[in-house]
């Protein structure tokens, strides 16, 4: 026995042995290349759904292309206005405060930013104090508008968490979309990076998709719904 080299006791493993297993037939080692394939394909499965899930836009309507008259917020003819629709309980808006955050550092001054966050009733404190909420607050210069069952957001094409819509000191719409790159990502999305430019003056597009939750349905992460669907 101490003569024995490694490979011959691999040799002589019972069936239970993984190297006896493996070792004694073709079909054995066949099922256990089968079953790493299998493996790998579930991974690989997996992080495919989760990819179509974080670059797949939400719904967005149509956004009004002048400020609306009957909105419950009032026009500032004065500067530029930034409104951007927030679900206190969706996850991937804390990209989207970022990209405000990043906005109001730069344009506080000269633009007029606003969140609004939604929720059933503006005296629910499980609601209010939502960490989503509470980081709204926590921005210098950015106004936070409680938007009980999201009629305001609604009046602004707002579909899904995250949309902003930008207005020009006229009252007419400059930009219709979302600020972040996909859901969740803290980078700066195409839409933030041409607001930046539409503020102070400049040429860029006039929309991006929207990623986030729904703000008026039931949503696998947000949970219920909000309110209806204006």
């Amino acid at each position: 026995m101490g003569s024995e080299s490694l490979r011959q006791i691999r040799e002589r493993a019972t069936p239970m042995s993984i190297f006896g297993i493996i070792r004694r037939t073709p079909a054995s080692r066949a099922f256990w290349s089968a079953l790493v394939c299998a493996w790998l394909g579930s991974i690989a499965a997996g992080i495919g759904t989760m990819a179509r899930f974080d670059w797949t836009p939400g719904s967005a309507g149509p956004a009004p292309r002048t400020w609306p008259p009957a909105c419950a917020i009032k026009h500032d003819f004065n500067r530029p206005t930034l409104v951007v629709a927030i679900h206190p309980r969706c996850p991937c808006s804390a990209a989207t405060l970022t990209q405000v955050e990043a906005l109001a550092e730069r344009h506080a001054a000269e633009c007029r930013l606003i969140v609004l966050m939604l929720a059933p009733s503006v005296d629910d404190p499980a609601w209010t104090n939502a960490p989503a909420w509470r980081a709204a607050r926590s921005i210098a210069g950015v106004e936070v508008v409680a938007d009980a069952l999201g009629g305001i957001a609604g009046a602004f094409g707002a579909r899904t968490s995250g949309h902003a819509v930008l207005f020009g000191r006229d009252g007419r719409l400059m930009f219709s979309g979302g600020l972040t790159l996909s859901r969740a990502h803290e980078g700066v999305g195409p839409g933030a990076a041409a607001v930046d430019v539409l503020i102070r003056g400049g040429e860029a597009a006039n929309s991006a998709p929207v990623f986030g939750c729904a703000l008026f349905g039931p949503d696998d992460l947000c949970g219920p719904p909000v309110g209806e669907r204006p």
